[in-house]
């Protein structure tokens, strides 16, 4: 909006329209959230040397946590340049990759009753 007022200011014909709002994690418990950021950042780190960083991003993960969900996003592969006409993977990341996805849901999953685990937030 502070842009939009400073454009205005200088004599720019300019009209918006909201066409959606994020609320955030708005509604999230967070120390649910931090205990799956934490389990991720173990599964990521059981196949790769190194840190592993966190960061903030646009992701799928914005919906359940719009609704009040604890939510993550994280990479399974080695690469570079996403999204960009020079991206590209390193094959060897691919194996490690399923492994961490497999280890991920099979950590949620209760083998007994066929169901997911209740402490996965789902």
């Amino acid at each position: 909006m502070r842009l939009l007022r400073c454009c205005r200011a200088r004599g720019m014909d300019i009209e918006a329209e909201t066409l959606g709002i994020r609320p955030g994690m708005q509604g999230v418990d967070p120390v649910a959230h931090e205990a799956l950021v934490n389990r991720c950042l173990a599964h990521v780190g059981a196949y790769y040397d190194g840190a592993v960083s966190l960061g903030a991003g646009s992701t799928d993960a914005n919906i359940p946590l719009s609704r009040g969900i604890p939510a993550v996003m994280f990479g399974l592969i080695a690469g570079g340049g996403a999204h960009t006409h020079g991206e590209w993977v390193e094959a060897d990341s691919l194996v490690r990759g399923l492994c961490i996805a497999l280890d991920t849901l099979l950590y949620y999953f209760d083998r007994t009753t066929g169901t997911v685990k209740k402490e996965s937030g789902c």
